[in-house]
């Protein structure tokens, strides 16, 4: 029984975190492209949709604001991708630090991820390549 309201009281908590995520974003981008038409000749030309994925999860059908002449593209979204940066930013940072996801599943569960922000290569600017590891024996890859 309290696993269960546990469990419906954060699926209105992702819900409602979700709801102001796709706000925030939305009256952000109208914001943007109002102070670009104070600047540029052209004229707004309603919406187009698109999904995006974020770390409060995916959202479908973000409403994305555009102008008659297609040249604005609002810099808070990554254009042409389906991710946002923050995400890239997260899996990269998980990755360099070593954390595996089959450890556990849900991203609160992983391994290190209360280690990351002081973690030294918690950042992406940091982040390398993992080197090509050799087998037993010396014999190659």
């Amino acid at each position: 029984m309290r696993k269960e309201i546990r469990d419906e009281i954060l699926k209105a908590f992702e819900k409602e975190l979700k709801a102001m995520v796709r706000n925030l974003l939305e009256n952000l981008m109208r914001e943007e492209r109002a102070m670009y038409l104070e600047t540029h000749p052209t004229s707004a030309n309603g919406y187009y949709t698109r999904d995006l994925l974020t770390l409060a999860g995916p959202l479908e059908d973000l409403k994305v604001p555009r102008v008659r002449e297609g040249d604005f593209h609002p810099q808070i979204l990554p254009y042409r991708r389906r991710a946002s940066l923050e995400l890239s930013e997260a899996i990269l940072t998980l990755y360099a630090v070593g954390v595996s996801t089959r450890k556990g599943t849900s991203p609160a569960s992983w391994k290190g991820c209360k280690e990351l922000s002081t973690h030294p290569k918690a950042s992406p600017a940091s982040f390398r390549s993992p080197r090509k590891r050799s087998r037993p024996g010396g014999k190659g890859p």
